[in-house]
């Protein structure tokens, strides 16, 4: 294990471990249960039919977990206080009432259709408590665009549903103004509605200026003003005057995913907004200015649901409930102490770092005395260990992006210093299909390894590949188990343009391997230091075959292909993520002005030509003397012939 002392991540400074390990979640609340602060979560639209509470003090859960009878769906949750009692609110297909305390069912109620000719009533997706006439009362919103209001203790719908929205409602939030108690909601309309309860009706006109539907809605009060901050699919905050129906300034940007969560608390006398979408986000809502560096955890590379704010041990706390490609967690982020990070280098969670670990799930026993060097000869780092698993970064350690050891290791396989578990899965066959894609993506600069921003698009537009900091693999074979449903070949899984547009934002080079003959090579560097004008002598005419070049921005992107139609069977039994690593000193030559490369990619395009002998070749580069370990790997990629390697060295 590396002696240096490593940069602890900015966006594991401000958490608190472990992580709530729901499993599925789709939204989350706070709330009191025989006196200690709880948290409770819901599977939403996953397919999880359960609430589950944990106890805040220890992130545990409390007893089983609540699932009423049924088929129905339950997609949303709040929680309340019945006659002093804490309870539960669940809604979906239908309303059902739970006690937290004893854990049974006090109540149920049924959806009606509205208005009463429809056959089939719209199923509920939020709710929020609040009092109404000195009684618990429930607020719905959902796929019918009706607001409904519920007597808790009954479960019964009282009056006629508030009409107005002409989308799903997504979001549901009760307030207060001039002491009449109020709903705020937010629909798939791209609108904002305020409505009274006393007079069951809507509150003026609809809040408008969102330009995608509005996912969160969130109440609360700033410098003695009722307001409401809505969150939408157009990627800002928006805060509103509750009492005039007029949006407060500009909206809050900087977000550059959907903003699906908002909540609100007090962090040191000041109200803040806190907003989730690619990560978790913190604004001031008098200087309208965003707090700190954004919250996000490296290592779930997922998107934020739900939020919710609350206290505990005295200090005002967020609760993010991320649902990424992995796995779904409920973390923890403490807003004291994230107001300090920028100025302040967080500590580290663990006062000592263990020398070994077991995984729970393989069985796994991981020395950590040891180097950690994973099958590419990449070296990692021990950053951290929050309780759960030991954290770990890529060496040197990128600050913002962390990763599980767990995850790392079976992404990049820790050869020496694992020893494998009794629960292990058996490996995967080391011979594939004729279908099978490779693709593969690295960043050369260890300065710019992708930020969290860049890796959570990434995820989500690519939930198989395998993705870290500087590198993606997306590995397809129909014919894996996990894929075992396709018997249609696939297709092209990344175009030209897609690819082209990849390497251009986020890599430097690119490897392609297909089943059916194809391999391709493709390096992104700087005009400055390579421009189209000096490589053309080397291009060829074929796509594949050969080398071909293209300028993008202010970089040039240059190909190197090989095509076979009968490719299949020397395919057959290919490794290819063996064969990137020594093939990347090719952009180190190629950026300091050596065309070595480019001249053995014009010997790919013409060896099969007719008339090769009769064209004229272009200028032999000086420094093509002898054939570099990089120069031989990449005759072989190409599988340049006889007549090519007698113009080698």
């Amino acid at each position: 294990m590396s002696k240096e002392s490593p940069r602890i991540p900015l966006r594991f400074g401000a958490q608190l471990v472990p992580p709530l390990p729901t499993g599925a979640v789709g939204s989350v609340v706070c709330g009191l249960v025989d006196g200690r602060p709880v948290a409770l979560t819901c599977g939403g639209a996953t397919g999880d039919r359960s609430v589950r509470v944990w106890d805040m003090d220890d992130h545990q859960q409390l007893g089983r977990a609540i699932t009423p009878r049924g088929s129905e769906p339950v997609w949303g949750v709040a929680y309340g206080e019945l006659d002093g009692r804490p309870v539960a609110v669940l809604v979906g297909g239908g309303v059902w009432v739970w006690d937290l305390t004893e854990r049974r069912q006090i109540s149920r109620g049924t959806v009606r259709p509205y208005p009463p000719s429809r056959h089939v009533a719209g199923g509920l997706w939020d709710v929020a408590c609040t009092r109404l006439d000195g009684r618990l009362v429930a607020v719905t919103g959902g796929y019918d665009d009706n607001v409904r209001v519920w007597d808790v203790l009954t479960a019964q719908q009282l009056g006629d549903p508030l009409v107005g929205h002409t989308g799903v409602i997504r979001s549901v939030v009760c307030g207060a103004l001039q002491g009449r108690p109020i709903v705020v909601t937010g629909s798939e309309d791209h609108t904002v509605r305020l409505w009274d309860l006393d007079r069951h009706e809507p509150i003026g006109q609809p809040l408008a200026g969102h330009d995608g539907e509005v996912w969160a809605v969130a109440y609360g009060v700033l410098d003695g003003r009722p307001i409401a901050v809505s969150g939408s699919r157009d990627r800002t905050v928006r805060v509103w005057d509750v009492a005039s129906g007029r949006q407060l300034g500009d909206p809050l940007c900087g977000h550059s995913k959907e903003v699906d969560a908002v909540a609100l608390a007090t962090v040191a006398g000041r109200t803040v907004a806190v907003s989730g979408g690619e990560d978790v986000r913190v604004w001031d809502l008098r200087t309208r200015r965003q707090v700190g560096p954004p919250l996000f955890d490296g290592r779930d590379l997922g998107h934020i649901r739900a939020l919710a704010c609350g206290t505990l041990r005295g200090r005002p706390v967020a609760l993010a409930a991320c649902s990424g490609a992995w796995r779904a967690w409920v973390r923890v982020w403490d807003l004291e102490e994230h107001r300090h990070i920028g100025n302040t280098v967080p500590a580290r969670y663990a006062a000592e770092l263990p020398t070994s670990w077991t995984d729970p799930t393989t069985g796994d026993v991981y020395d950590l005395t040891r180097d950690l060097v994973d099958s590419d000869g990449g070296r990692w780092q021990l950053v951290d260990y929050d309780g759960i698993e030991p954290i770990v970064a890529e060496h040197p350690v990128n600050p913002r992006v962390t990763f599980g050891i767990a995850h790392a290791h079976a992404e990049y396989d820790f050869v020496d210093a694992v020893a494998p578990g009794p629960r292990r899965r058996t490996p995967p066959r080391t011979t594939h299909s004729t279908r099978r894609q490779y693709y593969e993506f690295q960043v050369l600069d260890e300065g710019r390894a992708l930020s969290a921003e860049q890796l959570a698009e990434l995820a989500e537009r690519y939930p198989y590949a395998k993705i870290g900091p500087t590198r993606m693999v997306w590995d397809f074979d129909p014919d894996d188990e996990d894929d075992a449903a396709g018997n249609e070949h696939p297709g092209l899984l990344l175009g030209e343009r897609e690819r082209d547009d990849l390497l251009n934002r986020f890599f430097d080079v690119f490897l392609e391997f297909r089943a059916g003959g194809q391999r391709y090579l493709m390096f992104r560097l700087p005009t400055a230091q390579l421009d189209l004008e000096t490589v053309s002598p080397y291009l060829t005419a074929g796509y594949y075959d050969g080398l071909s070049a293209r300028v993008c921005d202010s970089h040039v992107l240059l190909g190197f292909g090989h095509y076979e139609e009968d490719g299949e069977l020397a395919h057959w039994r290919e490794r290819p993520n063996t064969w990137l690593k020594p093939l990347l000193p090719l952009h180190a030559d190629l950026a300091s002005g050596d065309l070595s490369a480019a001249y053995l990619g014009w010997l790919k395009g013409v060896q099969d030509a007719d008339d090769r002998d009769q064209r004229r070749p272009p200028p032999r580069p000086t420094t093509l003397r002898a054939m570099s370990p990089q120069l031989r790997k990449l005759a072989t990629l190409l599988h340049l012939n006889q007549w090519a390697r007698k113009h080698l060295p």
